[in-house]
């Protein structure tokens, strides 16, 4: 017996013969509306195409829909479980059977249509965004503001306050705060800013070009003999406090180009100073000259100025004269006195009298030793 040679089928419930099998461009689409079709109606290996309508297949799109079913072994296993691609419309939808008798949740596929990658940030992007509830930067922070840059506080009466660490972060070297003693370590109250040095080293303000200002009263409670005063206000007036200072060498001040000032006591072991009284003390050096103020409780004012490199000792003290130690009145100019005087005979050295001048009283005279000398009444 042999296979009859059947012509192409052109009705549904015609035969097909085997060309139309094996090399039709076409795949039946099979009419399932209303059949509501769970994972386990595809019991065999191969795909099926189906239409359906929404109601069926519960899933979201145009009511009628065109579903096409993969399973890939003759029943449900989670190693290879049935999948379906539902044309929807707009959508492409696809789902995954969970077990015989349930399809998973349909899940969109992404296309152009419905997805546009400008919209959404990158993982990258994410993570380059600092966290408000606490992260870590690893670049620098730059903050721009057409009005106030914002509020910094902790939230904390003891942790109100920022810790500046070593570069690689072995330990605090600066507290920067508020709230009285936060930034100084041990807490406390009040309205203060605090900068502390915490990590053993200087606290230094630098200036690159202009000057560095204080606005208020600035008060020390550790400046000893202020010789801290001396070593870090370059450029800066340096009180040496109200107290007097004694065994002071003015000779051997040390400093740079700051304004020194010393309250001096009677005495007390001061030396090469004008005077040993009570009294102030000021110099102020520019470049290679230094100047010298003294003034004393009496009113005297002594000033010297010398040459860096000579050192103080190679200038002597001057004291200014004012209206209340000199009086101009009392006093002609030498030259006008030397012209007066020209007329007078003086003390020493031989005179001449050119014209008759007349004694009220007899000068007393020595013996005369010469021919031509006066002679007084005893050697008469």
């Amino acid at each position: 017996m042999q296979s009859p040679v059947i012509p192409d089928g052109t009705i549904n419930s015609h035969a097909v013969n085997v060309g139309q099998l094996y090399y039709n461009d076409r795949t039946f689409i099979t009419d399932s509306r209303g059949a509501v079709r769970p994972p386990s109606f595809y019991d065999d290996r191969f795909a099926q195409w189906d239409f359906q309508h929404g109601s069926d297949t519960q899933v979201t799109g145009d009511a009628w829909q065109g579903v096409l079913t993969v399973a890939k072994w003759s029943n449900f296993d989670p190693s290879h479980r049935q999948e379906q691609l539902l044309f929807t419309g707009d959508n492409l939808k696809r789902r995954t059977a969970i077990d015989d008798d349930t399809w998973g949740p349909e899940k969109t596929i992404w296309d152009s249509g419905n997805f546009t990658p400008a919209n959404f940030a990158s993982a990258s992007q994410v993570n380059d965004k600092v966290n408000r509830s606490g992260d870590t930067m690893s670049g620098a922070l730059n903050i721009t503001s057409n009005h106030k840059i914002g509020d910094w506080r902790g939230t904390t009466q003891t942790g109100n306050y920022l810790s500046w660490l070593k570069y690689d972060s072995s330990k605090a070297i600066a507290y920067i705060g508020a709230d009285g003693g936060s930034a100084i370590g041990n807490g406390g109250t009040g309205d203060n800013f605090v900068i502390t040095s915490a990590g053993g080293g200087d606290l230094i303000l630098s200036s690159s070009s202009g000057m560095i200002q204080a606005n208020g009263q600035i008060n020390t409670t550790n400046h000893g003999n202020s010789s801290q005063w001396q070593n870090t206000s370059q450029y800066a007036l340096m009180n040496r406090g109200v107290s007097f200072t004694s065994n002071v060498d003015a000779d051997q001040i040390t400093q740079g180009t700051e304004i020194i000032s010393i309250e001096l006591p009677n005495g007390s072991g001061n030396t090469n100073f004008p005077f040993h009284d009570y009294g102030t003390f000021m110099r102020f050096r520019a470049n290679s000259f230094t100047t010298d103020f003294a003034h004393a409780h009496n009113g005297n004012l002594w000033f010297k100025n010398f040459y860096n490199p000579n050192g103080a000792a190679g200038a002597a003290w001057r004291m200014a004269w004012d209206n209340q130690n000199f009086n101009p009145d009392a006093y002609v100019l030498q030259s006008a006195l030397n012209n007066q005087l020209g007329n007078y005979a003086t003390l020493n050295g031989v005179q001449t009298f050119t014209n008759t001048n007349t004694f009220l009283q007899s000068p007393v005279i020595p013996n005369a030793s010469l021919s031509g000398r006066a002679v007084n009444l005893d050697q008469l």
